[in-house]
């Protein structure tokens, strides 16, 4: 059964490698990646459709219904009715975005079961329009860090539901051409790209996007697709904590999570970067100020957790490169992928 994922994800642009010159260019966004599947499941129970990822709806007491906005996980997203009668009746790969640096509001906005007036900050970037039987390509679909539901039979059943199969796929070109996507320009000179990528970074942004123009949308992380940025990033999994310690500029990290451990291609290695709210940590008994005290700097026993950042959920942080044992160098936290 063949590996692959929801969405189109990009590869790091490498110049000595990737030849570019005529590609698009677009600013790389920082919000949620979200799927719209048109609308042809809005109003269905959400464990009715077959692509969801209901895994964790349990734990809620209400039925939970689709909107027809989707993560790259197959999570629902719950977004009010006016928000969805704007988008388009066909499907769109894009981002929720509310501007440069709002990362989080986005997260916490979009996370809300029911949605409240800070929608009206979010807009929905459209980055491609790939038709239903590229999106629903058969195969086994990654759910977080493993791969655990098979895309198999979901044309018919759109049949049924009655989505339009009659759209054909599409370079990028002629994506760009016939529908209104965001803010797509194309490359003339390779000298451009450093003044594009450093307008971006002066403005707040974190980087660029470059598309081949001949390119078609693929469910997986291909080479058409590529990511330009001052520091690579990747995904790994928590696996620990250690307790902070008392620095030059005092105490306020004693009781408090100094840094995370993090899992990433079987190698694992500590993770900081987090504001002082990330790293709250909670156990019954002892207090966490007098345990940490007591710990500074030792890994924390598995009786502690840290709510913001729960073992086994997934982080994204950025890097500088490798080290010869292939260890991120001066890993930072970037934000928490528990959607």
């Amino acid at each position: 059964m063949a590996k692959r994922e929801f969405v189109q994800l990009a590869h790091v642009y490498k110049p000595a490698k990737h030849k570019v010159r005529n590609w698009f260019v677009s600013e790389k966004l920082d919000g949620m990646r979200t799927y719209w599947d048109g609308g042809i499941t809005r109003g269905l129970v959400a464990s009715d459709v077959p692509w969801a990822n209901v895994t964790k709806d349990g734990r809620y007491n209400e039925t939970i219904y689709s909107t027809g906005l989707w993560t790259r996980y197959g999570k629902t997203i719950q977004a009010p009715n006016w928000f969805l009668d704007k988008l388009p009746n066909h499907p769109c790969d894009g981002e929720l975005w509310a501007g440069r640096g709002m990362f989080q509001f986005v997260m916490s906005t979009t996370k809300q079961l029911v949605p409240d007036e800070r929608w009206a900050k979010i807009n929905y970037k459209i980055f491609d329009v790939p038709t239903y039987q590229q999106i629903f390509e058969d195969g086994e679909i990654k759910v977080k860090h493993k791969y655990e539901k098979v895309f198999k039979d979901i044309i018919p059943w759109l049949k049924k539901k009655g989505a339009d199969l009659s759209l054909k796929p599409l370079q990028f070109v002629d994506v760009v051409e016939k529908y209104n996507l965001y803010d797509q320009k194309r490359l003339g000179h390779l000298a451009d790209l450093e003044l594009l990528l450093q307008g971006v970074l002066e403005k707040g942004g974190e980087g660029l996007i470059l598309r081949n123009p001949l390119s078609l949308w693929t469910p997986a992380r291909v080479y058409s697709l590529l990511k330009y940025k001052p520091f690579e990033d990747s995904e790994g999994v928590v696996c620990g904590y250690y307790w902070g310690r008392e620095t030059e500029e005092g105490s306020k990290l004693l009781g408090k999570m100094g840094a995370m451990v993090v899992e990433w291609n079987g190698k694992k290695f500590k993770l900081s970067g987090f504001t002082d709210e990330e790293r709250i940590v909670t156990s019954p008994g002892r207090t966490a100020y007098e345990e940490g005290a007591l710990h500074p700097g030792e890994l924390m026993e598995d009786r502690w957790s840290n709510p913001s950042f729960p073992i086994g959920s997934s982080v994204t942080f950025k890097y500088r490169e490798l080290s010869d044992e292939g260890i991120p160098k001066e890993a930072r936290f970037l934000r928490a992928d528990n959607s």
